[in-house]
């Protein structure tokens, strides 16, 4: 999903009157190439959500480590952890640090939506 399809399904949902709460938000990408700018762009529109009077009530990142889906096995990469199927290491990723700096700022820091959103 797009930041705009995401701040849109808030906007929806929101009709209902009851904070929205989202409890899965992620992409897979084994290399993690593409997530670090994921939680950025999203976490941005959900801030937007919020600025415009929607009414969040929490947001959870799927998933903080690698894990089965159904579909697919373990082949998925969801995780801001990659976990060795083996020794079960959890090594984080550039996306964790990430997702850390954000939670840490109770925002998105300037910084990060200048470099992953040329904002």
């Amino acid at each position: 999903m797009s930041p705009e399809g995401f701040y849109d399904a808030i906007s929806m949902v929101s009709r209902y009157g009851v904070p929205v709460y989202v409890t899965e938000n992620g992409t897979a990408d084994a290399r993690d190439y593409y997530r670090p700018r994921y939680p950025v762009s999203h976490i941005r529109a959900l801030e937007a959500a919020v600025e415009d009077g929607f009414r969040v009530g929490g947001y959870m990142h799927w998933a903080l480590t690698d894990n089965y889906e159904w579909s697919r096995g373990f082949r998925l990469k969801f995780g801001l952890f990659s976990v060795d199927m083996v020794t079960k290491e959890r090594i984080p990723r550039l996306s964790a640090k990430i997702f850390s700096r954000i939670i840490k700022s109770n925002g998105v820091p300037r910084d990060l939506l200048e470099l992953y959103m040329g904002s």
